[in-house]
């Protein structure tokens, strides 16, 4: 067992509180992992799936106990880097064509489902590590349009945000730099000033014209007619059907001290201050959205370095969509789950996350360094069926991943785009099935084909 495996299984126990419930969770993890595109029973099979829907049925279990160990194994991880990256983001599950689940909510249109806001945590550079802390519920009831303010603050979805910070500041060592990036969803007020640590730092987008304690303009419009600092170039990625590009922008920074909200602020009158960000392109192309962003940083911003590194770090946010599309679109579809309850469904949202994080920590890992021995990820008779397979020798991590995106159906050429997830999670099913019947015609013992390190 290697150290990561052992992080997650004394997590996993812990949680769990049953050995047996701990082994059984690993077993539906290493299915899910090696049957990608598979439903959750046909992954499964008739020998797992009722321990599997017993497990996730568990009165004493929550989803967190579910990536209990696959959160301890990227804390381990985040504890050998220099500083952490943490994004976080919501994402709406839309079960709506089953109508026999139970206790399901409202989504933003009529549709039936659940909600879920994951932390994910990256390296310096961007590089996923794992599943920091997910959270799940539903709406229930009518909407209360027009009635949120009324609403105690406890009680409010928005409160998402300062509940993420507060987990990931107890999980992280103490003293770990960590920056907290997250999109306009988050520019409230409270989540602004809630209690951090002088090492936890917050970086996300705004969208309101908040009051400023020195300026008669308001927080939007101060940033954009802000010093010009310098312009650069942002890459933008491809979305919903428009090609991807760079932009040209420029960079405006400003120092600013925002004042709490006339309308609906409970507690004293305050101010925090920000270093704002802004980046706007003067000249998009022809057809093309014009790229703005407009970013606030709780860490002192005084150069067009800074600048631009907080503009880099706001780009890595991107990740955590990349996790979202990966269980509802690239290969695992959790939107088929078929469990009855909205709590069952939650803890198996909660396993796939696990899941899809530690695909997506290995195709990083496997492009970032891809010198790092393979046995650092993959048990040694799977490198010798690769190899095998591949008719090449494979002891590198990157030659590893290459040679299971081609069981995928990658074509490998020198001018093929890089392997993502989805090509990677296919050929990995075919991996499990001839590790397998490799190690049965040897009279080998079952174990695990994948497992990521710590180190």
């Amino acid at each position: 067992m290697g150290h990561a495996d052992e992080v997650w299984w004394d997590a996993t126990c812990a949680a769990l509180g049953d050995r047996r419930r701990a082994r059984t969770l690993r077993r539906v993890r290493e299915r899910l992992q090696s049957h990608v595109g598979q439903s959750w029973s046909a992954a499964l099979g008739s020998g797992l799936r009722q321990a599997a829907g017993d497990l996730v049925a568990l009165a004493s279990a929550g989803y967190r106990d579910m990536v209990a160990g696959d959160v301890a194994v990227t804390v381990a991880r985040c504890a050998a880097l220099p500083w952490v990256i943490a994004s976080d983001d919501t994402c709406a599950y839309d079960f709506t064509s089953q109508r026999g689940k139970q206790g399901m909510g409202r989504l933003r249109s009529k549709g039936r489902g659940v909600w879920g806001h994951s932390v994910l945590a990256l390296s310096p550079q961007g590089q996923v590590q794992g599943l920091l802390d997910t959270q799940f519920w539903t709406r229930q009831g009518p909407a209360l349009a027009g009635q949120r303010r009324a609403r105690d603050y406890a009680a409010k979805e928005s409160r998402k945000w300062e509940l993420s910070l507060e987990r990931v500041q107890e999980l992280l060592p103490p003293g770990l730099v960590v920056v907290i990036v997250s999109d306009r969803e988050s520019d409230i007020y409270r989540y602004i000033i809630a209690p951090r640590g002088a090492h936890v730092h917050l970086l996300l987008r705004l969208t309101h014209p908040r009051r400023l304690a020195d300026s008669e303009q308001d927080l939007v419009t101060t940033a954009r007619f802000a010093p010009v600092v310098g312009a650069g170039w942002i890459d933008v990625p491809a979305e919903r059907g428009r090609p991807a590009r760079q932009a040209c922008v420029q960079i405006r920074v400003s120092e600013v001290e925002v004042c709490s909200p006339r309308n609906g602020w409970s507690g004293p009158a305050s101010t925090v201050r920000l270093w704002v960000i802004a980046a706007r392109e003067e000249n998009p192309p022809a057809g093309a959205k014009r790229l703005e962003w407009i970013l606030a940083s709780t860490r002192p911003v005084v150069s067009l370095a800074d600048a631009w590194e907080g503009l880099r770090i706001y780009a890595l946010r991107w990740q955590i969509e990349v996790l979202h599309r990966t269980l509802k679109k690239d290969g695992l579809r959790v939107e088929r789950l078929q469990h009855k309850s909205a709590l069952a469904v939650e803890r198996a949202l909660a396993i796939y996350q696990g899941v899809a994080a530690d695909m997506l920590h290995l195709v990083q890992v496997a492009r970032a360094d891809p010198a790092r021995p393979a046995t650092d990820f993959l048990a040694s008779d799977a490198l010798t069926v690769l190899a095998l397979s591949t008719r090449r020798p494979v002891t590198t991590i990157g030659q590893a991943v290459a040679a299971i995106a081609v069981l995928g159906g990658w074509p490998g050429h020198p001018r093929s785009p890089r392997p993502g997830v989805q090509v990677v999670s296919t050929g990995y099913h075919d991996l499990v099935v001839m590790v397998t019947g490799y190690r049965l015609a040897r009279g080998l013992p079952h174990g695990p084909v994948c497992y990521n390190d710590t180190g």
